[in-house]
């Protein structure tokens, strides 16, 4: 069970047929409160697609002043911790 927000994260990579374009939506989401921090979409799934995820949740997390991440390892792996 997650008990705080931001210690828990997930990314996801789904693909959305539109109009017979097949577009992939990639995002970062909060187990805790369900939200999405972050998100992209392309119209092939890559790496670039999640390093975009991931550096925009940077940027959001940096942002909210609360939480900053501290490593990142091949641009998925990441750990998310407090700041003082």
């Amino acid at each position: 069970m997650v008990t705080q927000p931001y210690t828990v994260l997930t990314t996801d990579v789904t693909q959305i047929n539109l109009l017979g374009t097949k577009l992939y939506l990639a995002a970062i989401i909060d187990m805790y409160s369900k939200e999405i921090l972050a998100y992209d979409i392309r119209t092939s799934p890559n790496m670039a697609q999640v390093t975009a995820c991931v550096d925009q949740l940077q940027v959001y997390l940096m942002a909210s002043n609360q939480f900053c991440i501290a490593t990142r390892e091949h641009c998925i792996n990441f750990h998310v911790t407090k700041t003082v």
